[in-house]
């Protein structure tokens, strides 16, 4: 458990501070459409999950 909350804790770590500099790197604008585009990702990922939970994914 403690292995899972130390990747947890370095992986929102590296996700903060890709957010934090993702404006230097990029323009307003393109750090904008970027942000938009991970959210709109996530909203669909979400509802597909939110729709299919009572059929689990068979991989075999």
């Amino acid at each position: 458990m403690l292995g899972h909350w130390t990747a947890d804790l370095s992986w929102f770590t590296a996700v903060s501070g890709s957010f934090s500099r993702g404006k230097t790197l990029f323009s307003e604008r393109t750090h904008e459409i970027i942000l938009y585009a991970c959210g709109g990702f996530l909203v669909i990922f979400g509802f597909y999950f939110m729709l299919n939970f009572n059929n689990p994914i068979q991989l075999s």
